[in-house]
């Protein structure tokens, strides 16, 4: 990298190479993640499937039954919750914290904390859960068996 490079603008630098700038302003970014939620709450509100892995295998996935289960926590319904994935208690409002303080952070700063040890630890231990769930559901029949698709 020569010092001409160096002076470069991450607009200048971005339309070399092809990859879009990060947006620089909170309003930016807040536009930057609409676009890329409004596709799943739209998906959400009108009941059609997320899921690409229920989608293309017609199988239930690890995290199965916890679009479901968010839903019954919202209405207070915990028992629908668990009936829908043994382990929505902990997974639900555990990414519920870790997506919005990650969206909060990203608008307000550009970068979020997901990477820092603590956050990671939280998130592979709950991918570890749903994964031993889904095991156990599968080919064990525990917990009633894998829910509907």
């Amino acid at each position: 990298m020569d010092l001409a490079d160096a002076r470069e603008t991450p607009t200048e630098r971005a339309s070399k190479t092809g990859w879009l700038p990060a947006p620089t302003s909170p309003w930016r970014r807040a536009l930057r993640l609409g676009v890329w939620v409004s596709p799943l709450v739209a998906a959400w509100l009108l009941h059609l499937p997320v899921c690409p892995y229920a989608i293309v295998l017609r199988e239930p996935c690890p995290g199965c039954g916890l679009t479901r289960a968010a839903e019954a926590l919202l209405h207070l319904d915990v028992e629908r919750a668990i009936a829908m994935n043994p382990i929505a208690l902990a997974v639900v409002p555990a990414s519920a914290w870790l997506g919005l303080e990650g969206a909060v952070l990203y608008v307000a700063r550009g970068r979020t904390k997901l990477n820092e040890p603590v956050r990671m630890t939280i998130g592979i231990t709950l991918c570890a859960a749903l994964a031993v769930v889904w095991l156990l559901r599968r080919y064990f029949g525990a917990f009633g068996g894998p829910v509907d698709l």
